[in-house]
């Protein structure tokens, strides 16, 4: 340290002299005048690294979940880490403690995750805004998502699944193409093309795509009323279904068009990734179970005409599963916007010995909510809860208890006011493409050891091949 601050003084002493004193500063902050955490009795793992903290471990280990599920076998559902620089941190699993914090509103996104949102969806994003514009908007974009109208979509996602068989028999493109065009068959047609040209390097993605975005939005929200005034049906796409809701409540609720475009970052970026990941690993558990592939595949030759997807058991089964034991997200951090006392389902042992019903923490603490963690809770998902089991679904196995999300008291979709407006289109989108590749093909493990394919956080948890690449190896072979 002696060292590196001589290097500053030397070239400039003024810097050098200021960083010195900033250091000096946040040192006795940091030990003697810092309030004292209301989490510092919280017990966690051993601290590896001052400057990393746990972070390393937790965000970038050889497979997700290597340290965070021993952590959780070790302390339970709710203990303390440390993000950089020696920051508190509680992780929850606790199903309780998740219910509260997704249900309330004194806990939300951190700024970081905040300014990220307008960096690249922009200040109108549903992701972005807050409070009573947030509550606003959301209620006027269920038009577009709920249940009747995520339905008209299902014979757009058909012919993309056929699709995807047939490039997978031809090997010309991937899940993600398709899982794209899913995306974008519920925008005007023409959106496609223009989103050619949305910049696809990071850093460019940050400068460009809000800008970009608005201004596809609002080409879209203009097309729309012209021909809505020229007696058009306009009401075969997302900008559709939301501006003809408008058009019919009269309140002030009613999202104005340049309000729906502004989220046109937010549907064309927001749900492939998530959807391909999820098809991806359970296609690779279903190679892993063939007798479970076996089975799901005579159900779904057994379905005959119209397909009512969420009428088949096993394949509904099959995708909680997998989304339980691979969620696209599997933590979310939250800050506390107030001092609140987090609820819990059962006692914590301090590390003075004492038992703790409820925690309080301070204005600005930051949890993180452990998704993949609650997931493999044996309280909640039983004692083989590590294990791909879909017939839990089925067997009763899996109880009722406080609901987390909107699909099967899961975590992947988030929870509350910000619980994932998509994530009926996401399960259709699954169960669709699903369908088509076990009904028609079958998955089996490659003989190549090499191949091994392990789950690592790329953003999203994603499958990663050995060589560091996103994806996943199968032998792949059309049924007779």
């Amino acid at each position: 340290m002696g060292n590196t601050l001589d290097y500053i003084a030397k070239y400039d002493t003024v810097y050098g002299s200021a960083c010195v004193g900033m250091f000096v500063i946040a040192t006795v902050y940091y030990y003697v005048l810092r309030p004292r955490s209301t989490i510092s009795s919280i017990v966690g793992p051993p601290l590896p690294s001052w400057i990393f903290g746990h972070m390393l471990q937790l965000m970038l280990p050889l497979q997700y979940g290597d340290h965070e599920f021993q952590w959780q076998k070790t302390y339970g559902p709710v203990y303390r880490i440390k993000g950089c620089f020696g920051q508190d941190r509680l992780m929850i699993s606790d199903p309780v403690a998740i219910h509260y914090i997704f249900n309330t509103t004194t806990f939300d996104h951190t700024p970081i995750l905040q300014h990220t949102i307008y960096l690249i969806e922009g200040e109108q994003s549903l992701n972005y805004v807050q409070g009573n514009t947030h509550k606003r908007l959301r209620a006027a974009m269920n038009a577009g998502f709920n249940a009747t109208a995520v339905r008209k979509y299902q014979p757009v996602f058909e012919n993309l699944a056929c699709e995807l068989y047939d490039s997978t028999i031809t090997s010309s493109l991937s899940a993600t193409h398709i899982l794209a065009d899913a995306i974008g068959a519920s925008l005007p047609s023409w959106v496609l093309t223009a989103a050619s040209y949305l910049p696809t390097s990071a850093f460019t993605v940050l400068r460009k795509t809000r800008f970009l975005s608005k201004q596809l939005g609002s080409r879209i929200i203009r097309d729309k009323m012209d021909a809505a005034r020229k007696g058009l049906d306009v009401d075969n796409d997302i900008y559709g279904s939301l501006l003809i809701a408008g058009q019919l409540d009269a309140r002030k609720s009613a999202m104005s068009g340049d309000e729906i475009a502004g989220q046109t970052a937010l549907f064309l970026l927001a749900g492939h990734e998530t959807a391909t990941n999820a098809v991806s690993f359970a296609l690779l558990e279903l190679a892993r179970n063939p007798a479970i592939q076996e089975q799901l595949r005579a159900e779904i030759n057994e379905t005959l005409g119209a397909v009512a997807y969420d009428n088949m058991p096993l394949l509904n089964a099959v995708i909680k599963e997998t989304l339980r034991l691979y969620p696209a997200l599997p933590t979310s951090e939250r800050i506390a916007l107030s001092d609140a006392v987090i609820p819990l389902n059962g006692p914590v042992t301090s590390s003075e010995g004492e038992q703790i019903t409820a925690i309080p923490v301070r204005k600005g603490q930051l949890v993180t909510v452990a998704t993949a963690s609650y997931h493999r809770l044996a309280s909640r998902w039983g004692n083989d809860s590590d294990e791909f089991r879909p017939s839990r679904w089925i067997d009763g196995t899996v109880r009722d208890g406080d609901i987390i999300g909107p699909y099967a008291n899961l975590g992947v979709f988030s929870g509350g006011h910000r619980t994932c407006l998509g994530w009926r289109f996401s399960i259709l989108e699954i169960q669709v493409l699903l369908c088509e590749l076990i009904g028609k093909l079958s998955f089996t493990l490659p003989a190549d050891s090499d191949n091994v394919v392990r789950a690592k956080c790329v953003g999203l948890l994603t499958p990663t091949l050995p060589s560091g690449e996103k994806g996943l190896m199968l032998r792949v072979n059309k049924i007779a």
